[in-house]
């Protein structure tokens, strides 16, 4: 059995040795097993994003700080699939509700480990031509409305097989994680 990195174990709070530390150590490697990490991601022109995402973008003046500079936009997708937080789901109703709490910890920290390492690539990617890749920004955040999720799964379509848009614009998954991020070219001072 592998031991649990120590940010992960920052992110469950949980200390080294403890109790609560042996019993996450099982559920880490579960928790890996059944994360199914898949992304996405699609750039656009800065005004095809802002037509795209009417009239939330538009009213975010926090994105619109973000984007300023930018001549395109990347939109970005994470899911680790619905496996993991169903077993979460199983150890609640099974009478085991740290088990299950630990479970949805750790499959929040992989779907937003796995945000980070698609915005990672997308900033290396851009990097390699001398371009300049903004802070990621998710609906949700800040100014910037959860109902853009709707533009998200317009964009994706069947992209990510398995994610459906409740009416209250969260993803089922839940451990689904959006953003956008603005490209400025190379040279521009942003």
């Amino acid at each position: 059995m592998r031991d649990i990195p120590v940010k992960v174990l920052r992110y469950l709070r949980v200390e080294p040795g403890s109790n609560a530390w042996q019993e996450a150590l099982p559920l880490w490697e579960e928790a890996q097993t059944l994360a199914q990490t898949r992304t996405w991601q699609a750039t656009l022109p800065v005004r095809e994003f802002y037509q795209a995402f009417a009239p939330q973008a538009e009213q975010s003046a926090d994105l619109t700080r973000t984007l300023s500079g930018c001549d395109r936009v990347e939109l970005l997708a994470a899911t680790i699939g619905e496996a993991l937080e169903a077993r979460g789901r199983e150890y609640f109703s099974g009478g085991r509700p740290f088990a299950g709490f630990m479970l949805d910890r750790m499959g929040s920290f992989l779907a937003e480990a796995a945000m980070r390492g698609l915005h990672a690539r997308v900033r290396a990617r851009h990097a390699a031509t001398g371009e300049r890749v903004t802070r990621r920004y998710s609906p949700g955040y800040g100014d910037f409305s959860l109902e853009a999720q709707g533009h998200f799964q317009r964009l994706m379509g069947d992209s990510l097989p398995g994610l459906t848009l409740l009416p209250s614009f969260l993803f089922i998954p839940e451990k689904t994680v959006t953003a956008v991020c603005g490209v400025a070219c190379a040279g521009h001072a942003g």
